[in-house]
């Protein structure tokens, strides 16, 4: 359930499913790691939906450029999971809510006035 409540804006997908996880007495540590393999269904299909497209973006933008996209999400998401983790271990979770209701906030503000 919670991962599914994760498609509204400002919810963060990890965040809920973490939180549904310890709410249930699970390790925060734990229920990260859990959170993350949740992730991988998820993450699997929509790179198969993509697979069409693939011929037609490496025209369009060139191998490079995915490349480096590429590599640029791969550092980026496991810096993010190192710091969520670094926040569990410290019990500090709850500094991540306030950068939830930002972005919420803010998707919700450009969704109105778009």
């Amino acid at each position: 359930m919670a991962q599914a409540l994760a498609i509204m804006p400002g919810i963060s997908r990890s965040g809920a499913t973490v939180a549904a996880g310890m709410w249930q007495g699970v390790d925060a540590v734990r229920a990260a790691e859990f959170s993350f393999l949740m992730a991988i269904p998820a993450i699997a299909g929509a790179a198969v939906l993509q697979i069409p497209d693939l011929s037609t973006d490496l025209v369009s933008v060139g191998g490079g450029p995915l490349l480096v996209s590429f590599a640029a999400a791969l550092i980026s998401g496991i810096a993010a999971i190192r710091f969520l983790v670094a926040l569990l271990e410290r019990k500090a979770f709850h500094r991540f809510a306030p950068y939830c209701w930002v972005l919420g906030g803010v998707t919700i503000v450009w969704a109105v006035v778009r």
